[in-house]
């Protein structure tokens, strides 16, 4: 083998450790080695001299030590170490065309020396992400970062290390974690989270849409993320002097920042397609960012200070206002002309003033989240949202009668609607998934469920999940058994199958969308796995623990393959999290019927 030049042992991330060794007497890998690509390497060290080596990689390797020594790598180009746990020391300060060290996740790593950077270099690319035993940082980055003379890649997530940032100008793709000090000289504050991505500069087209008087971008870039972890009110505000340096970003996030103002000019971002805004301090919005023509998505989520929205882009699709507690209004957001608005969350607004009128403008919307309002009927103009697909009422504790929706309506969610009493659901509705899980107040149960089934004459909608409170099975599933499955003829278009679950207070269950896992199998099986969401609801005294019962309800059209099948072993089961805390939650009992066409 001595005349080898590419070497490589490669082991999937996901399979076990590999078991291959380098025996003692052989441990001498041939010298004309110009790629070695060892995952798992078994050895805490190299014990050879690779100075031909151009790349390099021993991912998840028992390494503690590349070298015992340190040696001259005029060729390396390549360094890949990354998943090393044990990696104390990485020492490559004689690696003078060395293009990309990757060491994500060697989580030991305190020592790491590359060549001094005070001339030029040819570094790229460094990853450094989830190093947590570096305890500062290596000191040949800033002297990096400042002479890089192209654009480089610098990945330092999952560490606390002090970072202060001058510009963007040298990265190509910066992420990092840490103490922050952002210093630009338009953008000045604490952070605890950076990234930044950039793009070419604008096309040609956009450059000629571009009026005379707007200035160059300085910063050609396509994201940037700047956060703090949590909002904390009354934190030290971030700066936002100008926008005019970022004209070219398509995505914008300034999240849990305290910013208390934002300038005129963002009209100036005009490649701006979404902006994240979450967790600011700001009472109003700057009028210009109506003038964001390719604005898409819009997120204000927790900004608790906002009182009022200025007039929105025409052409934004989503906007979020989720726990923007202090807004009162919508009536300026839509924009004079028919609004294109389709995703609308204002879920925990509930200081919002005619919300009847507000909703009324945005006649396209297909999603609608109005968790957490005190309203007692929904507002009466979501019966003209003749497009709404999902609506959301999740925790409207004063909500009692639920009617007059929409035939559009695929989704509802009204999980913990502690006071609805009445539901009624039109007579050739749309709804693929009704939640009404927790909603204590609401005894309607074979009612409802025969209102569900009435749904969809003339779609073929292959399965349908309903969640309703009730303890006992409808007397027309007339295939019943105590436990999680049952077996029975079969020889309809299709079958309902309903599932009584019990979970002892002050435990609740909420079942999302998500919360239906389903297969058919050979033989004729029907197995379906249920994966609700699990609560703890504070505050109930111990004689109120009692067990609250739930009506899982699933309907299902026979696939092709299923036509033939004489026999259906119907197989329910519960999956949940946290399997050493959950409560006592289990499936009780369960019933089948055989649809047959014009049947309930």
């Amino acid at each position: 083998m001595s005349n080898v030049k590419f070497l490589k042992f490669y082991t999937n991330s996901d399979d076990k450790r590999s078991k291959l060794e380098l025996l003692s007497h052989a441990a001498s890998l041939p010298s004309m080695l110009r790629l070695l690509h060892w995952d798992d390497y078994p050895l805490t060290t190299l014990p050879f001299s690779p100075r031909g080596l151009v790349e390099l990689t021993l991912r998840r390797s028992n390494l503690r030590t590349l070298w015992n020594y340190n040696l001259y790598l005029n060729k390396l180009k390549r360094l890949d170490v990354s998943g090393s746990k044990d990696l104390t020391e990485l020492i490559v300060s004689m690696a003078p065309e060395l293009e990309e060290l990757v060491a994500e996740g060697c989580m030991k790593l305190n020592l790491l020396v590359l060549m001094s950077t005070r001339r030029r270099h040819s570094l790229r690319n460094l990853d450094l992400s989830n190093c947590v035993g570096l305890r500062s940082l290596p000191p040949f980055i800033p002297d990096w970062i400042s002479f890089a003379e192209e654009p480089i890649f610098f990945r330092c997530q999952g560490t606390r290390l002090e970072f202060e940032i001058t510009e963007l100008r040298s990265f190509e793709n910066l992420c990092i974690d840490g103490d922050i000090k952002v210093r630009l000289q338009q953008l000045v504050g604490d952070a605890e989270h950076l990234s930044y991505i950039s793009k070419q500069q604008t096309t040609f087209e956009l450059r000629l849409m571009r009026p005379s008087n707007w200035p160059e971008s300085h910063i050609s870039g396509k994201t940037l993320h700047i956060n703090r972890s949590y909002y904390n009110n009354g934190g030290a505000p971030f700066k936002c002097v100008s926008f005019s340096d970022f004209s070219c970003l398509a995505e914008l996030k300034l999240i849990n920042l305290n910013i208390d103002k934002l300038q005129d000019d963002i009209d100036l971002l005009h490649s701006l397609e979404k902006l994240d805004l979450s967790g600011n301090d700001f009472t109003h919005l700057p009028t210009t960012l109506g003038s964001l023509e390719l604005l898409k998505i819009l997120v204000l989520c927790n900004c608790s200070k906002l009182e009022e929205l200025p007039s929105l882009p025409r052409q934004l699709q989503k906007l979020k206002l989720s726990g923007c507690t202090n807004l009162q209004s919508l009536l300026a957001a839509a924009h004079e002309e028919s609004s294109q608005l389709l995703e609308l969350h204002l879920d925990d607004c509930k200081n919002l003033e005619s919300l009847t009128h507000g909703l009324g403008q945005f006649t396209k919307l297909m999603l609608l989240d109005l968790c957490g309002h005190e309203f007692q009927t929904i507002p009466t103009c979501i019966k003209n949202l003749l497009t709404l697909i999902t609506l959301c009422l999740n925790n409207c504790n004063k909500l009692k009668s639920l009617e007059e929706l929409p035939l559009s309506l695929n989704y509802l969610n009204a999980h913990g609607c502690s006071s609805l009493e009445t539901v009624s659901l039109p007579l050739n509705h749309s709804i693929k998934h009704l939640d009404l899980s927790h909603c204590s107040q609401l005894h309607q149960g074979e009612e409802l469920i025969t209102q569900f089934l009435k749904g969809w004459k003339h779609e073929q909608v292959l399965l349908r999940f309903a969640c309703i409170p009730g303890t006992v099975i409808p007397s027309y599933f007339d295939n019943q058994s105590l436990g999680t499955s049952i077996q029975l003829s079969f020889n309809g278009m299709g079958f309902t199958a309903c599932i009584m679950i019990a979970c002892s207070r002050p435990y609740h269950l909420q079942f999302l969308e998500s919360s239906y896992c389903w297969s058919w199998e050979a033989g004729g099986v029907f197995r379906i796995n249920l994966r609700p969401n699990i609560y703890r609801s504070y505050g109930m005294d111990e004689e109120e623990a009692v067990t609250e019962h739930y009506l899982v309800i699933i309907r299902v059209l026979s696939s092709k393959n299923n036509d033939q099948v004489a026999n259906l072993l119907f197989s329910s089961a519960l999956e949940l999290t946290e399997v050493s805390e959950i409560p006592l939650v289990e499936i009780k009992a369960c019933g089948v019927r055989i649809d047959i066409p014009n049947q309930i």
